[in-house]
């Protein structure tokens, strides 16, 4: 809570790989921010639908399952939090390039955030996830950066 106070005037995507997590954050910050989610629920219409609106301002924060929301949309925000993740590299990466889209320069920087609660699994995954980037990076050199985004 206390990131979102600090960014309290810009736009906010939460990252989640949980349905779960995104349904108790869209409500735990219901009351006093504007917010949508994107989960597997939803057609993928209506996922269309809810960026559309975010990338028009008509609300503050996106709580997005990485699953059901990265791959094939556009989301921009300037400050992109990831409140868990998998151990999916894949996902990781895709969902990294849903705000590294045509209408991102509006922003001057993108900041994101990986939140890791100490005595969790959380440092673990996120180690694991650079651990497999890095080897992906060798295997392929610095051209995985231009097959993964431009798929």
């Amino acid at each position: 809570m206390q990131i979102l106070e600090e960014v309290r005037e810009s736009r906010v995507l939460i990252w989640t790989a949980y349905v779960e997590d995104a349904f108790l954050l869209r409500h735990a910050l219901h009351p006093k921010y504007k917010v949508k989610s994107i989960s597997g629920a939803l057609a993928a219409s209506e996922r269309l639908e809810v960026c559309q609106q975010f990338n028009k301002d008509e609300y503050q924060i996106l709580v997005a399952t990485t699953a059901s929301a990265s791959e094939g949309l556009t989301i921009l925000a300037p400050y992109v939090i990831y409140f868990s993740r998998s151990w999916k590299l894949g996902e990781r990466l895709q969902s990294l390039g849903r705000f590294d889209r045509p209408g991102s320069e509006r922003y001057e920087n993108i900041t994101v955030i990986d939140l890791v609660a100490r005595k969790t699994l959380d440092k673990k995954v996120l180690l694991a996830l650079e651990q497999k980037q890095d080897l992906l990076t060798q295997i392929n050199g610095d051209k995985i950066r231009e097959i993964l985004w431009n798929q």
